[in-house]
């Protein structure tokens, strides 16, 4: 009987490992999955331009012009080009410290993660956090013949949305859309992808086309002339000197 018992123990060991194994793999799976989306979008070590315009449901229309630089996951700069009233003005991300230096009063500022950028439906992190991996974990994954949905929620102790649905191509695994969504369960706000430039072998440009359900505000986001950098000087991350990173 003994003999019996420790051989029923031993099957039910392997069943629950069974049972177990396939969660851990689908979470592992998710999040090679993300960060193989985050390597293929935007280069390591490169530099960039970005457009934004944004729209407000009753049509009014601001635009502004950056160019930006970018090291590592977790290091990223935008210095305004235009309008001529901010141009100079500097936001970096360092780590999990967002910094502003804005012409216009001449201060560098701390500011949070989830601050809105620029009187946009964007905040920061939408901004300065290009890859998702970093700041987030995959709680889902699911297939279908043509996409791959991860649903993601913050990592501990790291700010973000309650969740985001990311979809993306099952073949290239280049995102196709986001979806933002707060503690309450309400959608926040989606955000297409759009002429994604592959041409090169690596995303050249795109354009990121947000909108808000709520307020029909719209946000469009155009990144061109991205170039890979063999490295980036680290002043070009450093809250003390971002004052004197643009010349006309």
């Amino acid at each position: 009987m003994a003999h019996m018992a420790s051989h029923r123990w031993q099957l039910n060991v392997c069943l629950s490992a069974l049972t177990i194994f396939p969660v851990w793999a689908r979470a592992g799976e998710g999040e090679e999955l993300l960060r193989r989306s985050d390597a293929k979008l935007i280069p390591d070590t490169c530099t960039y331009r970005l457009a934004l315009t944004t729209m407000t449901a009753g049509g009014e229309t601001k635009s502004y012009d950056f160019v930006g630089f970018k090291k590592g996951a977790n290091r990223n700069v935008l210095i305004v080009n235009g309008p001529a009233k901010i141009a100079g003005s500097v936001h970096l991300r360092k780590g999990d410290d967002v910094w502003t230096y804005f012409t216009t009063n001449r201060r560098v500022s701390k500011v949070a993660y989830q601050a809105v950028f620029l009187g946009t439906l964007l905040n920061y992190g939408d901004i300065l956090a290009s890859e998702l991996s970093v700041d987030n974990e995959v709680t889902a994954v699911e297939r279908t013949a043509t996409e791959i949905v991860l649903t993601l929620r913050p990592k501990a102790n790291h700010g973000g949305y309650a969740k985001v649905v990311v979809t993306l191509g099952k073949d290239s695994l280049l995102p196709m859309r986001r979806s933002y969504y707060a503690l309450s369960g309400a959608l926040v706000k989606e955000c297409v992808f759009a002429d994604i430039d592959t041409s090169k072998g690596t995303v050249a440009g795109m354009t990121m086309k947000f909108f808000e359900p709520v307020s029909g505000q719209r946000t469009s986001v155009k990144i061109w002339e991205v170039q890979i950098l063999p490295s980036v000087p680290d002043a070009y991350f450093d809250e003390n000197q971002i004052k004197s990173l643009w010349t006309e």
